[in-house]
């Protein structure tokens, strides 16, 4: 059985890690996937995401929208 170079560890994982996306990210697609499936209905799209509204107008005012 071969060992893996140190190398080739750091490699697998920098790969594996490119996968992932911050989660700021990933909250503003989940936000806007909401939207569009609420058709633009914020107190929908909230209770969609389990978040109050109060907290999805902040989101959206943090992401400029």
């Amino acid at each position: 059985m071969e060992i893996e170079s140190r190398v080739e560890v750091e490699r697998r994982r920098e790969k594996e890690m490119a996968e992932f996306l911050p989660l700021k990210i990933v909250e503003r697609r989940m936000i806007v996937a909401a939207l569009r499936l609420c058709r633009s209905c914020r107190r929908d799209a909230a209770r969609l995401l389990g978040v109050s509204e109060e907290t999805l107008y902040r989101r959206l005012k943090e992401y400029g929208q």
